[in-house]
């Protein structure tokens, strides 16, 4: 059963927000935004192809929670597009509310590491297109 966030998202394609003449330029990169968690506010620029999140010394995003494991998902740059992928996680990784093993990530989406449960500790991810 998908989660239900109590926040309206809107998504809005780059060329509504131009001025007319005007050229917006696409981002290169993407960004994580921790919108609630022990680490709310924070935010990271996703640098390389492949970014790890997790609590393990070796994940290049750390966030020190028991139901995040230590390699707990990816952000990967495949092509064009930035994905996330569960690394196998105990406690599963979620998109917009829905558990994914793999999924293409859009401006706006949300990020869940951990529980599938509200009420329990976990960490939300924004992602910045």
């Amino acid at each position: 059963m998908p989660l239900e966030f109590d926040d309206d998202t809107n998504i809005v394609h780059l060329d509504a927000l131009k001025q007319p003449g005007e050229k917006l330029e696409e981002r290169d990169r993407a960004y994580l935004i921790v919108i609630q968690g022990s680490n709310v506010g924070e935010m990271y620029k996703i640098t390389k192809d492949e970014v790890v999140i997790g609590r393990g010394t070796e994940a290049d995003l750390q966030f020190l929670d028991s139901g995040i494991s230590r390699q707990h998902a990816g952000i990967r740059l495949e092509g064009k597009e930035m994905v996330v992928v569960d690394m196998g996680s105990r406690n599963g990784t979620f998109l917009n509310g829905e558990r994914v093993d793999r999924k293409v990530l859009h401006d706006g989406d949300k990020i869940q590491v951990a529980f599938a449960d509200p009420a329990v500790r976990r960490c939300d991810l924004g992602a910045s297109l």
